[in-house]
């Protein structure tokens, strides 16, 4: 139970910094954040970016410490995420259909309805994870840890996972829920 406090409590900070930010982008002081200046406005905002409903469709962002980032009601479909530290970042209603999230961190990330329609998360990390309404329908979990995520109403209709991946119901329950098992 204290994991899932220290995590809201950073989640939290993350909701506030990004107020912060939008607060700034408004009075004209930061540029609002798109695909075409998304690395200078991060780099001069640092972690309190705030990335809501931004269209950053087929964006490559491998390999980057985007952690803690609010992405809430962003475009992200077809975005190139893959090995990218995101963990306790908002994701909600964002979406990230046939996004590549191969080996990202998502610990406790805020995934809660999002579109996650043929997303690669093989050898992910989403562990706490709130994948709440979320829609993962032929979403790749091959190794994928989801340890203790919440996934209450999330859609998993011909997702595929493993004997490795960790998921957070019995293995009767995700053949139930139509997941495929390779």
């Amino acid at each position: 139970m204290f994991k899932y406090q220290v995590a809201w409590m950073r989640y939290r900070a993350a909701q506030i910094f990004g107020e912060e930010f939008e607060e700034a982008r408004k009075q004209k002081k930061i540029e609002s954040p798109s695909r075409n200046n998304m690395e200078k406005v991060f780099t001069d905002y640092g972690k309190r970016t705030f990335f809501g409903g931004a269209d950053l469709e087929n964006a490559e962002l491998a390999n980057k410490r985007l952690e803690a980032v609010n992405f809430k009601k962003s475009n992200l479909h077809g975005a190139n995420l893959e090995n990218s530290n995101l963990r306790f970042s908002n994701f909600t209603n964002a979406d990230l259909g046939e996004s590549d999230l191969n080996l990202s961190d998502l610990e406790c990330a805020d995934l809660h309805e999002a579109n996650l329609i043929g997303a690669d998360l093989s050898a992910s990390n989403l562990k706490w994870a709130d994948l709440r309404r979320a829609n993962l329908k032929y979403a790749d979990l091959t190794d994928a840890d989801m340890e203790h995520a919440l996934c209450n109403q999330a859609k998993f209709v011909n997702a595929i996972y493993n004997d490795n991946t960790i998921l957070p119901f019995p293995r009767q329950m995700a053949l139930k829920k139509g997941m495929v098992k390779i």
